[in-house]
């Protein structure tokens, strides 16, 4: 029934955007950001103290903001009489627990409060090529999925038909596009559509996700360019996570190792040593017929072990890697040379300076004579060589080491790769050691742009390069430059490493000696 009346306005709620015909004045409802998402969800319970009201925000962002599932939230939390938190910790099965306040909540107009109902009717209306793209997204659970990443994943979908199919997904507000390609599916759609797939076809869409993800890290790695797989670390962490109860794969494997390489050069050492343990556990237990993978994941467990600064760890993981492949590697294959590298490095770091200069000594004949004097593999071997003579004091000859590392390194890849900003802080350390500290200084203020451009402020590379910037501050005499240089690497530190960790305690040494 309409009343009659000039005044009378007709207002029509639709999910279909592309529905809505000329004439008719539109009014977009944008989502609710978290201060109004953190109301509604507060309207019968209101979060006391930091951790409610982080335990809240995290509720919120689960479900996407999504008024409806809040609502659900906050008369379920209401009835139960329990904390935000100890909500939080049950939604462990998401699903379940909307699924559960579904059946006690009635919203203000008296109708069943059923977000499910409304999922099913328009994931049901979607077209083949929609629904694949949906199921596919479904188990990345990622706050954001990029649309080359679905690309890949929904291989029988040509471009025009996967462009087709996202539209539709946004037309009926399954899925929100977001900048730079990526497409933002809510939380409660996600689990929905992983709940009408099959397990096992779910199963298979993460094997492949985990292969995608695995071939674009490695090819990041291997440039070491990781600004295209930045934002997919959320994604392939999640699939670690999820596939765990899956049939063991080498897709899920590879992944972790990938993964591992890319977090350990952005400084997060502790998660990284635990993929490379896991897929290690993989190695030896699953694939017992193919030790060199068990010893190319020991040899990575080595370094990074190293740079979390667990000294036992790595020179476990870096002997018997250089074991493996002395044992399953014909003597002069130049494969060995990584491993002699590696252990050369983890003993140089555990203070074992004449073991360490028999291996390196041994990797770099073996390296010349297999891919001549311009190769990286070589570079690097000469700058842990100039690294090592400058532990014994040997600075001349450190010097000679490191000056000609450097210029192998910025004539194949350029005078802004990390490589050289590794090189620059070397030679730098080794100059203010010599008293020269003006063009230490400099190389330490390279090294340090190369790293922020790269990565960001907050890693531990940048907060070396201040280090060592301080030392020649200090050396020069510039107490006040040297002291803010020490600072900027505590509060990087801080952010990045343990509590305890060595190099935090490094740092808060030099500003008491100021």
């Amino acid at each position: 029934w309409i009343p009659r009346g000039e005044k009378c306005r007709l207002l029509v709620t639709t999910r279909r955007p592309a529905l809505v015909q000329n004439g008719y004045r539109v009014i977009q409802v944008p989502p609710l950001d978290e201060g109004a998402s953190l109301m509604l969800l507060q309207s019968r319970y209101e979060a006391q103290g930091e951790r409610e009201l982080q335990a809240a925000k995290q509720l919120a962002r689960m479900v996407g903001y999504l008024p409806l599932a809040l609502s659900l939230i906050a008369s379920h939390v209401a009835r139960l009489q329990m904390s935000f938190a100890e909500y939080l910790r049950r939604m462990q099965n998401l699903l379940e627990a909307l699924q559960q306040a579904r059946y006690t909540f009635q919203s203000t107009t008296g109708h069943d409060g059923s977000i499910y109902d409304a999922l099913s009717v328009s994931v049901a209306s979607l077209t083949e090529g929609a629904q694949q793209v949906l199921e596919t997204a479904a188990v990345l659970r990622a706050f954001s999925v990029h649309s080359d990443l679905l690309a890949e994943l929904c291989g029988s979908l040509d471009s025009k038909r996967l462009e087709e199919a996202v539209a539709e997904l946004c037309d009926a507000t399954l899925a929100l596009s977001l900048p730079n390609g990526r497409l933002r599916f809510h939380e409660l759609v996600r689990l929905f559509a992983m709940e009408r797939a099959a397990p096992e076809a779910n199963a298979a869409r993460r094997r492949q996700a985990c292969a995608v993800l695995t071939r674009w890290f490695a090819e990041a790695n291997e440039v070491q360019q990781w600004t295209r797989v930045r934002e997919e670390t959320e994604t392939a962490q999640a699939l670690i996570s999820d596939s765990r109860d899956d049939a063991p794969s080498d897709e899920r494997c590879e992944l972790m190792v990938q993964l591992a390489l890319a977090l350990t050069e952005y400084s997060h050492f502790a998660e990284a040593v635990q993929l490379l343990e896991e897929a290690l556990y993989h190695y030896q237990v699953l694939q017992p017929d193919e030790p060199m993978r068990a010893a190319r994941c020991m040899k990575q467990l080595g370094y990074t072990c190293e740079q979390a600064r667990l000294p036992e760890k790595s020179l476990h993981y870096a002997q018997e890697a250089l074991r493996l492949a002395r044992q399953h590697l014909p003597p002069s294959s130049p494969d060995i040379v990584e491993y002699l590298t590696t252990a050369g490095y983890v003993l140089k770091m555990n203070g074992d300076l004449r073991q360490a200069l028999t291996h390196y000594e041994q990797a770099l004949c073996q390296a010349t004579e297999a891919y001549g004097r311009e190769h990286a593999m070589v570079a690097t071997i000469l700058n842990n060589l100039g690294t090592l003579h400058e532990a014994q004091g040997n600075l001349r000859t450190a010097m000679e080491y490191l000056r000609e590392s450097l210029d192998i390194d910025q004539r194949l890849y350029g005078r802004r790769h990390l490589r050289v900003a590794i090189r620059l802080n070397n030679i730098g350390r080794v100059l203010t050691k010599a008293g020269q500290y003006q063009q230490a200084m400099e190389c330490h203020q390279q090294a340090a742009c190369i790293y922020e451009r790269t990565f960001g402020a907050a890693v531990a590379d940048v907060g070396e390069s201040l280090v060592y910037l301080g030392d020649a501050l200090r050396g020069m005499r510039d107490l006040e430059g040297a002291r803010a240089a020490y600072c900027r690497a505590l509060d990087v530190f801080e952010r990045v490493y343990r509590p305890e960790h060595p190099d935090i305690r490094v740092v808060r040494r030099r500003l008491q000696e100021l």
